[in-house]
């Protein structure tokens, strides 16, 4: 008789390099359409302004504000890991001037606005201005409110420096 292969062995582990394997994985755009075109109505602020300044986007908050260990109990690593800011503006040697949120609808719920409160915490901490920029907002009503944005934190950076 030949021997059947035991039924209660453990599955095969399918850590991360098996599922970068084997899932599903397709490029996609780095912004949604909103956020493209608010990337590129910023760019076009930042050039007004300062051609030397840079809008990154997509950045994880964790890169900006540094926390403790995420090991130490009451850590605050565990309020900015995994958020993400849409939009980053920053002087020449990468320093944060401001950082930028396209709010669209979804940031009408509870779950989304206790996230963006986080955020908000976080950047005040840091002394990085958040600009928000809401999706009822006519693209006039957007130029001038990022262009203002951007003056007051140069101002406010250049006042830091003379000081």
């Amino acid at each position: 008789m030949t021997a059947l292969p035991a039924t209660n062995a453990p599955p095969p582990k399918r850590g991360a390099a098996h599922l970068a394997e084997t899932g599903a994985v397709t490029l996609k755009p780095l912004f949604n359409r909103s956020e493209l075109e608010m990337y590129r109505l910023l760019e076009a602020c930042v050039t007004e302004v300062s051609p030397a300044l840079r809008v990154f986007g997509q950045v994880a908050l964790a890169e900006i504000a540094a926390t403790d260990s995420r090991y130490t109990k009451g850590s605050a690593y565990h309020a900015v890991k995994e958020r993400r800011l849409d939009f980053v503006v920053t002087d020449p040697a990468t320093t944060p001037l401001i950082a930028a949120e396209f709010h669209g609808p979804w940031h009408e719920t509870k779950r989304v606005q206790a996230s963006d409160n986080v955020k908000r915490t976080i950047l005040d901490r840091v002394g990085v201005p958040l600009l928000v920029i809401d999706y009822k907002m006519t693209d006039e009503e957007r130029k001038r409110t990022m262009i203002t944005a951007l003056l007051r934190a140069l101002g406010h950076r250049m006042t830091q420096a003379v000081l």
